[in-house]
């Protein structure tokens, strides 16, 4: 099982829950993320995943939002 973490270095430290909120519809038809602070949060890797990796990425500041592809999750 792979995962994909998604991280944001900007200044807005709700931007991620912002998103996930926006796409929390469309996001439940697959597990739902896992966040892990305010500027990091992992997902199942799925097309959904990655598709909302690239709407995290169109919709940040430049630079600051990075992916991190991962074999297995963090622990809390």
């Amino acid at each position: 099982m792979a995962y994909l973490g998604i991280g944001y270095s900007g200044s807005d430290t709700q931007f991620l829950r912002l998103q996930v909120n926006k796409h929390i519809e469309w996001l439940k038809g697959d597990r739902l993320p896992r966040f892990f602070g305010d500027s990091f949060l992992v997902l199942y890797d799925s097309n959904t995943a990655r598709e909302f990796a690239r709407k995290c990425t169109e919709s940040a500041p430049e630079d600051t939002i990075f992916i991190y592809p991962m074999e297995r999750p963090l622990k809390h």
